[in-house]
């Protein structure tokens, strides 16, 4: 099994680029708040698109993961699967930490009525 530092090491570009990605914008949400930043990156609705991001954020759901956990359980991929599960409860744990730690209103709830009209069901 590799270390980590093996991982990174093999990854270099990638782990550069993502952290470029990550300043990039971490430097316009500081410069220009959460509010505009949210408004100008979500300037376009297709009804298709909102239809295809409402199944990809089903993914994360735990019903997908019982899913594929299943498939793998079938065939005897018992390694993979015992890693399927311990990475999406330990994820799962570190999400709800962090939502109780910094306590963030939905974007519906945090602008004002009129402000913003595009809010998927």
């Amino acid at each position: 099994m590799k270390t980590l530092k093996e991982i990174i090491a093999g990854n270099r570009v990638f782990f550069i680029l993502w952290l470029l990605f990550f300043i990039l914008g971490l430097i316009f949400l500081l410069r220009v708040g959460k509010a505009a930043s949210f408004v100008d990156l979500n300037p376009y609705h297709r009804s298709t698109l909102n239809t295809i991001f409402a199944w990809i954020t089903f993914l994360g759901d735990g019903t997908f993961t019982v899913i594929v956990f299943a498939i793998l359980l079938i065939r005897r991929h018992w390694s993979q699967a015992t890693q399927i599960i311990a990475t999406f409860l330990f994820s799962a744990l570190i999400a709800q930490i962090l939502k109780s730690l910094f306590s963030m209103p939905r974007p519906k709830q945090f602008f004002a009525p009129g402000i913003y009209p595009y809010f998927i069901d």
